[in-house]
């Protein structure tokens, strides 16, 4: 379980008192969703991912009337998704479309998935696909992306019932403080944050300044409506040609193909460029996608210096137990493969 869903679960817990229930590990998350049916769900966006795919590919697999009903009820659940997006969450319209497509097809849906009583989800830790919380969206899920780090006690900013912004974080809680550095680095401060690290006075100066603002590490912009946008970690950025290329931003957009169940993009040395884009691709269920098709796929979607020059295909992505991609060991592998072209 990572430090963000367990943190955000005992913050909650204990002001609700709620009861908490622990997976027994990621392997079961999913079994024990069904059995649980929380009111209450924070969780990375890989676990969301899976659900989403898995979903889709069980409706591909069911008979034609569920799939009629399925497809019907998730055009219902988009018009309802961009009311509640454009004018508001309590959007009258859309509450009626969400009823109704929950009473055709997706009560039942829900009920497998585990999440048949959710009143509130929540994803962090790291980037979350724009379709998938609108699928869940859709469901009648609303998940609200959050945003903090162990050293600021995974609690600065998030959407809420008041305002969302797909693809944002959401706006700072009450008493956190916000704002970019000159360079793009998203800087926070408020009671929360840090002393600093045990017996390392050097790596806590690096990273908390004489004003008190912590130093995240992450490249960021703040919307026109106060929303804090993650564009990603500074440390991940590379520079193609002279543009700097987000990562985050690259796997985004490539998520959209639909041979592509999950996706990690990496920089890798280049003679003519400098650095170019490196993507390892999981494949979508069934499917069997074509390097070169990809490529070009993604020169019609995206700017040129942002598309990857190298697919590699791979089982699954490397992931630690916060599910977060091992990005360090598919730069390895990367360099590795590039230099034996």
């Amino acid at each position: 379980m990572s430090y963000f869903a367990r943190l955000t679960d005992l913050l909650i817990a204990t002001q609700l008192i709620a009861t908490i229930n622990f997976s027994e590990s990621t392997d079961t998350v999913q079994s024990d969703l069904v059995d649980i049916q929380p009111d209450f769900f924070p969780a990375v966006p890989r676990i969301w991912e899976r659900m989403y795919s898995t979903s889709l590919v069980k409706m591909r697999d069911a008979s034609f009337f569920k799939r009629l009903m399925f497809n019907f009820s998730l055009k219902l659940g988009n018009i309802a998704t961009e009311r509640r997006l454009n004018k508001s969450f309590n959007d009258l319209i859309a509450r009626i479309l969400l009823l109704i497509a929950h009473i055709l097809s997706f009560r039942t849906l829900k009920k497998k998935l585990g999440l048949s009583k959710i009143a509130i989800a929540i994803s962090g830790a790291a980037p979350i696909a724009p379709e998938v919380l609108k699928f869940f969206m859709a469901l009648g899920v609303p998940i609200f992306e959050a945003y903090g780090m162990t050293e600021n006690c995974a609690y600065v900013t998030s959407n809420d019932f008041e305002i969302i912004e797909i693809g944002s974080v959401g706006r700072p809680h009450e008493n956190c403080e916000v704002k970019i550095a000159d360079d793009g680095e998203i800087l926070t401060k408020h009671g929360g944050t840090f002393k600093g690290y045990f017996k390392d006075e050097k790596s806590t100066r690096e990273v908390i300044d004489e004003e008190g603002w912590l130093h995240t590490g992450d490249v960021g912009e703040i919307t026109e409506r106060g929303s804090l946008v993650i564009t990603d970690r500074k440390k991940d950025m590379y520079i193609n040609g002279g543009f700097n290329v987000y990562p985050a931003e690259v796997e985004s957009l490539m998520l959209a193909h639909p041979d592509i169940g999950q996706v990690s993009v990496v920089g890798v040395s280049d003679q003519r460029m400098g650095e170019v884009g490196c993507a390892f691709v999981v494949r979508a269920t069934g499917k069997q996608p074509d390097p070169e098709e990809i490529i070009g796929w993604c020169r019609n979607e995206m700017a040129n210096y942002k598309c990857p020059r190298h697919i590699q295909f791979i089982e699954t992505l490397p992931l630690n137990a916060s599910g977060k991609v091992l990005k360090y060991e598919l730069r390895e592998k990367a360099k590795k493969l590039t230099e034996s072209t």
